[in-house]
């Protein structure tokens, strides 16, 4: 999985190369007026890596990866603070190295949380994001019970940033309290703005709902709510109630945003 993430993101790297390179043609092509205008040299346009360049860095990021496997306490807790903290130059990189100690990850993620100081700094935005959310995703990739206070604190906050990250981390985090802290939110309702994160925090950690509550759920998600109602069936084909096989039948013939999802649902029940 990672490896397909490192792939995607040289991909994104090709492209924004490519973008450039078509930046600077159209900024050197233009007419000729502009040409007696300014003489100047143009900059020459960035060079896309070749094949052999992306296989070489392939190859030095899976040694790192692996590398990291035996990565130190220490070695983690500096991984967790330049990711939350948007410090590190790699991250797509980094995000995997941590991804080979989640327990350990997620432990130095939840002790940023509870510190004060920590906490203030985590609040602030760089970027698209705050290092809360980042805190919050690296707990969903291994959750504990005791990050459910705080994943809730952050659930109920006045700031929007790490709400849906939060919901997430406490959708997959083992037990009944964190479940029963979502529901009592309202976090697994077709109308509240974190219902997808939750959804999907219980579909990475094959947890489940009642057969009558995901019903529910179905018939009040909006037809636009396109993931929600796939991770909603994903959750229901789990109870295997034969009840159920026409409703699936109708979503695969019928849905053409759900539609693959209620096939593939269909041809995992007649495997099982």
């Amino acid at each position: 999985m990672m490896r397909v993430v490192i792939r995607l993101l040289m991909i994104a790297a090709i492209a924004w190369v490519a973008w450039r390179a078509i930046q600077a043609l159209r900024e050197g092509g233009g007419s000729n007026e502009r040409d007696d205008r300014d003489d100047r040299a143009l900059p020459a346009a960035p060079e896309p890596p070749t094949k052999q360049q992306l296989d070489d860095w392939l190859r030095s990021a899976d040694r790192e990866i692996e590398q990291a496997r035996h990565w130190s306490d220490s070695e983690v807790a500096l991984g967790v603070e330049e990711y939350t903290m948007q410090r590190a130059t790699d991250e797509g990189l980094l995000l995997a190295q941590l991804a080979q100690r989640p327990e350990r990850a997620s432990q130095h993620a939840l002790r940023m949380l509870q510190d004060p100081a920590q906490l203030a700094r985590l609040r602030r935005r760089k970027g698209r994001e705050t290092g809360v959310q980042r805190a919050c995703r690296l707990i969903a990739r291994h959750p504990d019970a005791a990050a459910v206070p705080f994943l809730c604190e952050v659930l109920d906050g006045p700031e929007p940033n790490g709400r849906d990250e939060a919901a997430q981390a406490l959708a997959a985090t083992p037990g009944r309290r964190a479940l029963a802290e979502l529901q009592q939110r309202g976090a697994l309702r077709a109308d509240h703005p974190c219902c997808e994160h939750a959804l999907r925090g219980l579909v990475s950690a094959g947890r489940d709902l009642p057969r009558d509550e995901l019903l529910m759920l179905w018939s009040e998600l909006p037809d636009d709510a396109f993931e929600a109602r796939r991770l909603t069936l994903r959750l229901l084909a789990g109870h295997r109630d034969e009840r159920d096989r026409a409703l699936f039948l109708r979503v695969a013939e019928a849905d053409v945003a759900c539609g693959e999802t209620a096939a593939q649902c269909l041809r995992d029940w007649r495997g099982a």
